[in-house]
């Protein structure tokens, strides 16, 4: 196991990923591919009115990668997003040559073969380049860092793209179920062992019982943002109330695989499971340096030999078992390396 918590520090790369950019970037494939992401204007046109409605943008990458799935069968969505985020990273480089070179009066010609294909989003990163302060609109859907993923899916390709293609589909059946669908939110421990509530990156602690709900309030105590929840189904959330003072908290990867170690007494063995039972939108975040810090937070008295116990706060993934008897099944084999 050690071996394999090695290959998800090291983020290995993927044998058969030359033979997949290349598919993708074919002429035949790339084609098709940007002319539906240009049928999709909510997913790069700021003037579309459902820009800003994420429901409908998450609508629309998702069938961005039933396209892609015609030709890569185990595509995802975080897949295609970076695929975009990619291109409009190499667009935005060609225009900061072309202003480079409008400067000092020479005429650059852009080397990209589909840069005029793309052309229809050339003033909205105009507009980024000029703008070096800016936040990228397309980058907010897509977590910086998403080698965790990836490296899973190196492993146990399978299983991980089994895992997330049910996440994504239970998320987008609770989508019309209550008004935190459209956040992320997931419950974790504290470090001392208490319930938490994380509603779109901020931890709430439980603080009373009201005849409305039950009130938590944010876990930093300087600020006054409070949530109201079901008195039944603590993950409905019935009222917002308060701004937050502060930003979002960027230990949250960390403090989700080390807090629910600690308080089941798991061992460094045990970090690829919390990892697989994270939410979705918090496993994306995870990198190696929160793996290795969470390995180094485990204390003597964590260290013990007693079994976890993996239900935990989130509910684990119908075929959690089955990934775990695969990953003990190759225990073994990564010893050999």
């Amino acid at each position: 196991m050690d071996a394999y918590l090695s290959l998800l520090e090291s983020k290995p790369t993927d044998p058969n990923m030359h033979i997949i950019n290349k598919s993708f970037f074919s002429p035949t494939f790339l084609t098709g591919f940007i002319k539906k992401y240009q049928s999709l204007s909510c997913l790069w046109n700021i003037k579309c009115p459902d820009y800003s409605n994420n429901a409908a943008r998450q609508t629309g990458w998702e069938d961005l990668t039933d396209f892609c799935r015609t030709l890569f069968p185990n595509a995802d969505v975080l897949w295609v997003k970076k695929k975009v985020q990619n291109m409009r990273g190499s667009i935005r480089k060609e225009l900061k040559k072309i202003n480079a070179n409008k400067k000092s009066g020479d005429v650059y010609k852009p080397r990209l073969w589909y840069f005029d294909m793309l052309s229809f989003i050339r003033d909205v990163e105009a507009n980024n380049v000029d703008s070096d302060s800016q936040e990228y609109a397309d980058d907010e859907d897509l977590p910086p860092n998403i080698g965790c993923i990836q490296t899973l899916h190196d492993t146990f390709p399978d299983t991980s793209f089994e895992l997330l293609k049910n996440e994504r589909n239970k998320r987008r059946d609770s989508e019309s179920s209550s008004e935190s669908s459209s956040a992320m939110f997931f419950t974790m421990f504290s470090q001392r062992g208490h319930k938490l509530i994380v509603l779109d990156g901020f931890k709430f602690r439980r603080d009373r019982e009201t005849h409305m709900g039950k009130k938590w309030r944010c876990t930093v105590s300087t600020c006054n943002a409070q949530i109201l929840t079901n008195h039944e189904k603590e993950e409905e959330v019935i009222q917002k109330m308060g701004e937050h003072n502060h930003g979002m908290s960027k230990k949250l990867p960390r403090e989700f695989i080390s807090n629910n170690l600690k308080q089941k007494h798991g061992k460094k063995e045990d970090i690829p499971l919390e990892i697989l039972s994270a939410p979705p939108d918090l496993r994306c975040q995870i990198t190696s340096a929160d793996i290795s810090r969470a390995k180094r937070n485990l204390t003597p008295r964590n260290r013990s030999k007693k079994v976890a116990d993996f239900s935990g706060l989130v509910i684990p993934h119908e075929n959690l078992c089955e990934t775990i008897l695969t990953m003990s099944s190759m225990d073994n084999q990564f010893k050999t390396f």
